[in-house]
């Protein structure tokens, strides 16, 4: 694919980059998040199923938080997997999938410990008032490329997503919108031909749901580049660091 050009983009360019980027890195998007996704939200089905076993016991919410956790922790080491090869080949630098993969599972500690802080403090928002939650949602939007980039985590990676995303989170709005009009329309599709519950309509589900993320962590890694240069001047950073680095 070629070199993504670094500079400041309206909405509309942002949207249309993120699919562009889409397209060239489908099979890297495949294999590092859509497939593990899929899989890691097929088994926290199986876990709420199986805690729906144990309706009104101690088993069902022990259950319940388990799954809830692997699928926060798994969605988000794969998001970081996919992140970090989009990172090298958006500026052209050697990318392999396996390196990415290996990346990801060396930081998936703090990785996970950041999402999971970020989806409480979501939560928290939601359960005090609607629009906290929704101001610390679209706050926090740039968390991941945050980690892949500058290797910040937990609340230091919160903050420096919310100076980032000041002032400029109508641009996550239309991003979410196209996201939440695209998923229902695959989920309204594959229940018009499959219907039902089970293993295999789970895994398709997680499937669809896995191709509509990817467009979100695209759209969020080149958002997190456009605010760095609006904010940072970060193009001239890189131009600077790739001079530096170019044999003399």
């Amino acid at each position: 694919m070629p070199t993504y050009e670094l500079r400041a983009r309206s909405v509309v360019e942002l949207l249309d980059a993120s699919f562009l980027v889409l397209r060239d890195l489908l099979v890297a998007g495949l294999a590092l998040y859509v497939a593990p996704a899929a899989l890691i939200g097929a088994l926290a089905d199986a876990i709420y199923r199986r805690a729906d076993d144990y309706a009104g016991q101690t088993e069902a919410t022990l259950l319940f938080l388990l799954g809830t956790l692997l699928a926060t922790a798994g969605f988000a080491v794969a998001g970081y997997a996919f992140n970090h090869y989009l990172a090298a080949r958006l500026v052209a630098r050697p990318a392999a999938l396996a390196g990415s993969a290996r990346a990801a599972l060396a930081r998936a500690v703090p990785v996970a410990w950041t999402e999971v802080l970020v989806v409480l403090l979501v939560l928290g928002g939601f359960v005090l008032l609607v629009l906290p939650g929704i101001w610390v949602l679209l706050a926090s939007f740039v968390v991941l490329p945050v980690m892949v980039v500058e290797g910040t985590f937990g609340p230091a990676a919160f903050q420096r997503s919310r100076a980032l995303m000041a002032g400029r989170k109508r641009r996550v709005v239309a991003a979410l919108l196209i996201w939440i009009a695209l998923d229902v329309l695959f989920d309204l599709g594959l229940e018009a031909l499959l219907g039902g519950d089970g293993p295999l309509q789970d895994l398709l589900y997680g499937l669809s749901s896995g191709f509509l993320d990817l467009f979100v962590l695209v759209f969020s890694y080149l958002l997190y580049l456009d605010q760095r240069c609006r904010k940072e001047a970060y193009e001239i950073e890189h131009l600077a660091q790739q001079v530096e680095a170019a044999p003399s």
